[in-house]
């Protein structure tokens, strides 16, 4: 028999005890939505360019979060299952903070783009890039995390004391740079 259902760890016939496992699952995602203003500029010279573009955003991100919890625990008597329970809520998951929450909030967001080309033959040209993009108040999964647990209520057991973890949105800036390079052809 396979304790824990998930095809690990097998038992032997001397195995004998007390198998827990919890699972903690917290996703969040960003929607971003707004106008955008930007500029491009494009400087040639005989087979080269250079392109250069700016954005600059104002509007909403909309942070969606969802955190759930499941915790097993079987009892097994020479490797088979005596009892099976299943509760709702894992370690840092636990009911004080399971749920959906979603939340908007004024954001901003800027991309900058540099772009060298040059011509091969013509109308075929070779283009490296780079880029950076900022975007303010996003949340983040590994932000919404409370580590402070009150034990009480694992298991399905009455909350006594604080009700901890507990969820407060959190915000933070993202940055992301990237590389490019490609070839293009015009017709």
């Amino acid at each position: 028999p396979d304790p824990l259902g998930d095809g690990n760890d097998p038992l032997t016939e001397e195995d004998t005890g007390t198998f827990i496992r919890r699972i903690d699952s917290l996703n969040s995602a960003n929607d971003f939505h707004g106008g955008e203003l930007g500029l491009l500029a494009r400087w040639e010279r005989n087979c080269w360019s250079l392109d250069v573009t700016g954005k600059f955003a104002l509007g909403s991100t909309t942070t969606s979060t969802d955190i759930g919890g499941s915790t097993r625990v079987i009892e097994t008597l020479d490797g088979i299952d005596v009892s099976r329970i299943d509760y709702a809520g894992g370690l840092l998951a636990l009911p004080s903070n399971m749920g959906r929450y979603r939340e908007g909030r004024f954001a901003v967001m800027s991309e900058v783009e540099i772009d060298l080309r040059r011509e091969l033959v013509c109308n075929l040209w070779l283009r490296f890039g780079y880029n950076l993009l900022a975007w303010s108040r996003v949340g983040r999964a590994a932000d919404q995390i409370d580590l402070g647990v009150n034990p009480s209520q694992m298991e399905s057991g009455e909350l006594v004391g604080q009700a901890r973890p507990t969820f407060t949105p959190t915000t933070t800036s993202f940055w992301a740079q990237g590389l490019n390079i490609g070839v293009e052809y015009q017709f």
